[in-house]
C-alpha cells in the first residue's frame, strides 16, 4: 500500500538541520549506514545507543523521510544524519567513509524482472563496494523468505562470506534493536530472518591509466615532434598543432584505434594524401621520443606493487605503441599485459572488462588522471578506483584520490593490503 504524501512534507524537509553534507560529521568516529530507514525508529535508537558511532540514514522517497525527521528533529543527535536519495547515488559523497550497511526489510521487489531493483543484488553491491572504509561489512533483516534466499546466493556470488545467519531471529539470544515493522511482524508471529555478510577489501589486479599517470604529459615536445613528422612527410603549410588536433578529433569520433582509419581521417583533416606508412612512423616516434628517467618514487611504488599485485596498463592509444614507449622507459617489466584502443576506447566498458577474464571486477583497482573516462566506467563495474591528481586538475573531487607516488602508495597500503 503506497504512502500518502504527508502535507507537511516539504516544510519537514526544508527545516531539516541535519541533512549529511560534505562537511560530514565533526568527529574521525565509525560510520555505519541504513539504506531505507523507513520512519527511522531503528536509526535513532541506534545513535542513542551508540553515541561514539555516527550514522547515516539514507531513504529514497521524501514522504517517507520527512516521517523520519520528525521522529529524529527532537534529539539533536550530533551522531545522527540523513540523505534522501537513491543508494545507487552514494558514490562520491561517501567514498570510502562507511563502516557497514544495514539493509532492514527492504522492498523485496517479488517479480523476476525487478530483481536488479533489490538492495542486494549484483548491481547495488557494484554501488556499495567503495563506500566501505576498508572491509565491506552487511547487515540484512527480512520477513520475505524469498529476499532472504535471494540474499544469500547474490552476497556470496559478490565474493562475500555469510558469517552468521539466522532463520528466526527473536528466538536466539542476540542483541538486536527493531524497526517499526519488524515489531509488526513480531507481534503477528512472523519468523524474521537475519544475516551478517562480510568480504575483506582485496585486490588481485592494478591497472594503470599511462599519461599523466605513469608518465607526465608533455604537449610541447609532442608538438615539436609533430612538426618534424610533417617536415618528413612535405606537409609544409600546416604545424604540429594541427596534426595534434586532427588525432584529438579522431579519438572523439572513432570507438577504437585503426591504422587505416586514422590515416584515413587526418589525411582529410590535414587536407593532404598520407600512405598508411605515416601512422607507422607516428607510432614510432610516440614510442622512442619523450623518454625520461622514471621517478625514483614511481620505482619505488612499482618495485613495492609488484610484490603483491598482478600490474596491467590501459591506455586509448595503440597497446604496441604504448608498450615499446613503457619498454624504452625500462617500466614495462613491471606489467603483466597492456590494453589499448584497438578494439575498444576508454570509456567503453569493454576495455575495462579485458582485465576480468580470470578475476571478478572487485578484485580489480584502476588507477588514472581523467575522472571521465578512467575513474567513473571503473566504479560503475564496481572495480575500485583511485585518481591520480597530480596537476589537481580536480579540488572539488570527492573520490579516492592522490597527488603523488608516495602518497598512493600509502592509500594502497591502507586500504588494499
Amino acid at each position: 500500500m503506497r504512502m500518502r504524501n504527508p502535507k507537511d512534507k516539504m516544510e519537514v524537509i526544508n527545516n531539516c538541520t541535519f541533512f549529511y553534507t560534505e562537511e560530514g560529521f565533526s568527529n574521525s568516529n565509525l560510520i555505519h549506514m541504513e539504506i531505507g530507514m523507513g520512519k527511522g525508529k531503528f536509526l535513532l535508537e541506534m545513535a542513542l545507543k551508540y553515541p561514539n558511532i555516527n550514522f547515516i540514514g539514507v531513504e529514497k522517497y521524501s514522504s517517507v523521510a520527512s516521517l523520519a525527521i520528525k521522529k529524529i528533529a527532537p534529539y539533536n543527535l550530533p551522531n545522527l544524519k540523513i540523505l534522501i536519495m537513491d543508494a545507487k547515488n552514494l558514490g562520491e559523497l561517501l567514498d570510502h567513509k562507511i563502516s557497514c550497511i544495514y539493509l532492514n526489510f527492504s522492498d523485496p521487489w517479488p517479480k523476476k524482472r525487478h530483481a536488479k531493483r533489490r538492495l542486494t543484488s549484483e548491481d547495488y553491491l557494484k554501488c556499495y563496494e567503495n563506500l566501505f572504509v576498508k572491509d565491506a561489512l552487511i547487515y540484512q533483516k527480512t520477513d520475505n523468505d524469498d529476499l532472504f534466499a535471494f540474499s544469500l546466493d547474490s552476497l556470496k556470488n559478490y565474493g562475500y562470506t555469510i558469517t552468521d545467519v539466522s532463520y528466526d531471529l527473536h528466538q536466539e539470544n542476540k542483541e538486536n534493536v527493531m524497526t517499526e515493522y519488524e515489531e509488526k511482524f513480531h507481534d503477528q508471529g512472523i519468523k524474521i530472518k537475519y544475516l551478517k555478510a562480510t568480504k575483506a577489501n582485496k585486490i588481485k589486479k592494478i591497472i594503470f591509466d599511462v599519461d599523466d599517470t605513469l608518465i607526465m604529459f608533455d604537449k610541447e615536445k609532442y608538438l615539436e615532434t609533430y612538426n618534424n613528422i610533417l617536415e618528413k612527410y612535405q606537409v609544409l603549410n600546416k604545424k604540429g598543432i594541427d596534426l595534434y588536433k586532427a588525432i584529438g578529433e579522431y579519438e572523439k569520433t572513432s570507438p577504437c584505434f585503426n591504422k587505416e582509419t586514422m590515416c584515413s581521417f587526418i589525411s582529410s583533416y590535414l587536407e593532404t594524401d598520407l600512405p598508411l606508412s605515416f601512422i607507422d612512423d607516428l607510432n614510432n616516434l610516440i614510442a622512442s621520443n619523450w623518454i625520461y628517467p622514471p621517478s625514483k618514487d614511481l620505482i619505488s611504488l612499482l618495485d613495492f606493487l609488484k610484490n603483491n599485485w598482478e600490474l596491467d596498463v590501459l591506455t586509448n592509444f595503440f597497446a604496441g605503441t604504448y608498450q615499446k614507449r613503457l619498454t624504452n622507459m625500462g617500466l614495462f617489466s613491471y606489467f603483466h599485459k597492456i590494453v589499448g584502443g584497438d578494439k575498444a576506447r576508454k570509456p567503453d566498458a569493454q576495455v575495462f572488462l579485458e582485465f576480468t577474464h580470470d578475476v571478478k571486477a572487485h578484485e580489480c583497482l584502476m588507477i588514472g588522471d581523467n575522472l571521465e573516462i578512467d575513474i567513473k566506467p571503473a566504479l560503475n563495474l564496481g572495480m575500485k578506483a583511485i585518481l591520480f591528481d597530480a596537476l589537481d586538475e580536480y579540488p572539488t573531487c570527492k573520490y579516492l584520490k592522490s597527488h603523488s607516488y608516495e602518497e598512493l602508495k600509502k592509500i594502497i597500503t591502507e586500504l588494499f593490503l
